[in-house]
This record gives structure tokens, sequence and C-alpha cells, in this order.
């Protein structure tokens, strides 16, 4: 009698640890089903919130773009977060600007470049003459003379340089200052150091691409790396 009872006990024991185990397995199968559903639902919204922002960027770039506003980014020089403002330039003072325009085939241009340094190449030492340059590379006659055009219209002398890719620019800092939409400031290093340069990267209402714009700061002006395979001796 104890011990049927001794067995049934053990029976029943048994069952009831493996309805335990059950409804632990069920209650983890349906924490994995949320689990799964809740980043299933996650992954959904990410990748709309993805498309939503992707379509956003492209279609203010598109509407930057069919307005002809383009910003010119990269001309603010890095000593400007370390220094202190000082004041504005004087409005009459003169300035001189070298407008680089972008090679209408960057990528053939920097391919060739590679080539020209390269001692395997056929092309190893073979720079560019000036008229190569502007003919395979450099920008149609047409734009340039809408550039050449857009900066005259703003009161400014321009005037054609020898690659033609780029235009040198001058005039006082209250016409440069509308033209780019920038305040020209000077600014003093801790070490005592002063430079001008802007207090905003520029942006101007023009279609044709602009590179860069040297000679808005006097802090490191940069040169132009379309020189970097034009052998001016030919």
């Amino acid at each position: 009698m104890n011990q049927d009872y001794l067995l049934l006990s053990e029976i029943e024991k048994n069952r009831k640890l493996k309805i335990s185990s059950s409804n632990i397995g069920n209650f983890t199968r349906r924490k994995h089903e949320k689990f799964k559903t809740s980043v299933i639902c996650c992954c959904k919204n990410f990748y709309v919130f993805m498309s939503i922002f992707f379509v956003f960027c492209f279609t203010n770039v598109n509407i930057l773009n069919a307005t002809g506003r383009q910003v010119i980014m990269g001309q603010i020089p890095k000593d400007e977060a370390r220094s202190t403002k000082i004041d504005r330039l004087p409005p009459d003072q003169k300035l001189k600007l070298l407008v680089i325009l972008p090679f209408q085939n960057q990528s053939s241009y920097e391919s060739y470049v590679k080539k020209t340094i390269d001692p395997s190449s056929p092309l190893y030492g073979q720079n560019l003459t000036p008229e190569r340059l502007k003919k395979e590379f450099g920008q149609s006659d047409q734009d340039l003379q809408t550039v050449i055009d857009y900066f005259k219209s703003k009161n400014l002398l321009v005037s054609r340089n020898r690659l033609e890719i780029d235009v040198t620019v001058s005039g006082r800092v209250i016409d440069i200052e509308k033209v780019f939409h920038v305040r020209l400031y000077n600014y003093r290093l801790p070490e005592g150091k002063m430079f001008y340069a802007p207090d905003n990267e520029p942006f101007i209402d023009l279609d044709v691409p602009v590179l860069h714009v040297q000679g808005l700061d006097n802090d490191a002006p940069p040169v132009s790396s379309h020189s970097k395979a034009v052998n001016y001796e030919n």
C-alpha cells in the first residue's frame, strides 16, 4: 500500500514536472514569437524611416539644384573654431579670389594623374599640356562664359586664366559678401595670429558647379589640384 502510494506520488510529481516544463516551453516560445514580431516591426519601421529620409534628402537636393543655389563646402578654416572674432572687414577693402571649377570628368582626370606617376604605366611622366587639359577635362566654353557673366553682373572684375578651368574674381568686400552670402570677419588665434574668413559656408545662385573659392580667407589658402598633371613648358 505504501509502495503503491509512493509510486503514484512519483508519477504525479513527474506529470506536474512535465506540465510545468511544457508551460515554460510554451511561455518561452510565446516570448520568442513576440520578440521576433517586435524585431520585424522595428525593421520595417526602420526601412520606412530610411526610405522617407532618403527621399527627403534627395528631394531637397533637387530643389536646390532647380533653384540654381549651391553651397560651397569646405570654406571655413579649421582655425576659426579656436579663434576670437574681432570685427568685420572694411566694406571697401579689395580682395582677389580664384574661383575653381570642377572637371567635366573628374574620375578620368584622377585616373590619368595616377598613371603619370606610375612607373609601370605607358603614360608615366607624360603630363598634360594646358590645351589638352582644357580640351579633355575642362568646362565647356558656354559654362565658363556663364560663370564670367555671373560675376560681372555682381559688380566684380573677372579674368580668364590660362587653363580656363578657373577664373580670377576681384572686387570690394561688400560686393563679394553679397555674391557669396557671407560676412567676412577678422579673427585672432590664441597665439596672436590674425586672419580673415567667412562666418558661414558661402552659397551662390549659379547653375554651373563651383568646386572651391580661394581667397575668401587668408588663414591657409588651398592650392588648386588641377595643376597636378599639367606641363606648362609645352
